[in-house]
């Protein structure tokens, strides 16, 4: 319960990120006239933004199930004996 409270922190966090990294003012910082590579900067910081975006929220993803299958209960092993309460059939 703990951890799924904790996930759901950190992609409302990483939402509220994306929302930052692609709000007016801050494209601004990157909107001028300027080439690398033949690509203008700010088409460079709006798929480097994304995809960081998109690798946090798959990390964390996949952190969350992982932590999920290691916090589950083994199977009990059946070791064919009686359990309590059982009468074996008498």
């Amino acid at each position: 319960m703990i951890r799924s409270r904790m996930t759901s922190e950190r992609l409302a966090s990483l939402f509220l990120l994306g929302v930052l990294l692609f709000n007016p003012p801050l494209l601004l910082i990157f909107d001028f006239p300027d080439y690398v590579l033949g690509i203008p900067v700010l088409y460079i910081y709006l798929f480097t933004a994304w995809a960081v975006l998109v690798l946090l929220m798959a990390l964390t993803i996949e952190s969350a199930a992982a932590v999920e299958e290691a916090e589950e209960p083994a199977p009990a092993a059946d070791s064919g004996g009686d359990t309590p309460g059982d009468e074996g059939g008498r």
